[in-house]
């Protein structure tokens, strides 16, 4: 993800960035720490179920990564919805990006990995 900013579209007018000279311009000004904080968030569900020894072990490391990367972590026991049992059966742990994306599934132990996937996920 390249730098991010707001676009000032203007028409004939006095340009502050260009020592006041007369002309049409665009120019893209830098976003708040707030607001370029907020564009590259990130949410994953972490899809589990009780017993799950693979979900047990993966739960720190993902929650480990997901802290130093600002991802928000929503952990979802598939057993409790039909269609989510349904499509991941005995797949978990499953971590699902944005659009239902599978970004890491089954033996999750690897950071660098998983990082990997999350900044994949990030810079879409």
């Amino acid at each position: 993800m390249g730098r991010a900013g707001r676009l000032s579209v203007h028409t004939l007018g006095t340009c502050p960035w260009c020592e006041g000279r007369n002309h049409s311009f665009l120019h893209a000004t830098r976003l708040s720490a707030t607001e370029s904080g907020f564009l590259r968030s990130l949410s994953v569900r972490f899809l589990t179920r009780d017993g799950c020894h693979l979900c047990d072990e993966a739960r720190p490391i993902l929650a480990k990564v997901a802290k130093g990367m600002n991802v928000a972590i929503t952990e979802v026991d598939i057993d409790s919805d039909n269609e989510l049992t349904k499509r991941y059966g005995l797949r978990v742990p499953v971590i699902l990006g944005a659009h239902d994306r599978v970004l890491a599934e089954g033996v999750i132990d690897d950071r660098k990995l998983l990082k990997d996937a999350l900044q994949r996920e990030v810079d879409l």
